[in-house]
């Protein structure tokens, strides 16, 4: 894989190599981290649930703003 550039693969040629891709946003990469029993548990309980509480609300916060291309994209600027 090292002489690979897997942003010019193609999505079958990425299934076909076992690449598989990131989660696309703060929530999608929070939901894979509750599936990831080892890391889960490495984690003090008390720690992972403060950990997730703050993800939470920060997505809560990014979730919430309205950014300069949405401005640019869906309202008429004049």
């Amino acid at each position: 894989m090292n002489n690979i550039n897997i942003y010019h693969l193609d999505e079958e040629e990425r299934a076909r190599l076992g690449v598989r891709e990131l989660p696309g946003s703060l929530l999608d990469a929070l939901h894979e981290l509750d599936q990831d029993v080892s890391l889960t548990n490495a984690l003090n309980p008390t720690i992972y649930a403060a950990f997730r509480r703050a993800k939470l609300e920060e997505w809560e916060q990014y979730r919430l703003n309205v950014t300069d291309w949405e401005v640019n994209r869906y309202l008429e600027v004049s």
